[in-house]
């Protein structure tokens, strides 16, 4: 199991363990879009009937669907902060923040 594994299994664990907002994943901004797709890839192979969806991507109806693990991904701050301040109905508990140019 690679680093991206372990990090993503531990932010998978303090997302679903806590409930007073998101883990943040700080990644550099040149490999966000690997890592949703090693999101994707550790969804599927290490949680049974589980797969990521992306925030804006899906419908609200996937969003709140009980397999569906929820994520976002926030470039600038200000979308952090729009992503993270969502209701608790529509909370995520992962959100890659892009670090970096």
């Amino acid at each position: 199991m690679g680093k991206t594994f372990v990090a993503l299994a531990i932010a998978y664990s303090v997302a679903v363990r806590s409930p007073r907002g998101p883990a943040i994943i700080m990644v550099p901004a040149n490999l966000v879009d690997k890592w949703e797709q090693d999101f994707e890839a550790f969804c599927e192979l290490y949680l049974e009937d589980r797969r990521a969806v992306k925030l804006g991507t899906v419908t609200q109806n996937v969003l709140r669907a009980k397999t569906s693990v929820r994520y976002g991904v926030a470039r600038h701050s200000v979308e952090l902060m729009k992503t993270a301040g969502r209701s608790s109905e529509n909370a995520l508990p992962s959100i890659f923040l892009a670090q970096g140019r």
